[in-house]
């Protein structure tokens, strides 16, 4: 964790203001505290994974990762929240590019 003279430094290089990232800061802290409890509780295959990963990453919908059924595959592809995230994803993706 940053000291407070640390913070300082790092906004003031960054140009964020101290309070907003400190809560950042801690904020993804909490998410990695989340994380390792979750995988302990949850356990996900590698497969799972890195379905998760290229969701994440790249927008990607990978459904044989998760199944080799066709119609399961096709019920993951086509999944309302999986596609808007997708979407979303490659549109901040791409805004970002420019």
């Amino acid at each position: 964790m940053l000291t407070r003279t640390d913070l300082i430094r790092e906004a003031a290089a960054t140009g964020f203001q101290a309070e907003p990232l400190e809560k950042v800061i801690r904020l993804l802290g909490l998410l990695d505290a989340l994380r390792s409890h979750v995988s302990a509780v949850l356990p996900l295959a590698p497969n799972e994974l890195e379905f998760i990963g290229r969701l994440n990453e790249k927008g990607d919908i990978v459904s044989e990762l998760l199944t080799g059924g066709k119609a399961m595959q096709t019920m993951i592809r086509d999944h309302p929240g999986l596609k808007r995230k997708g979407i979303s994803l490659a549109q901040l993706l791409k805004k970002y590019e420019e």
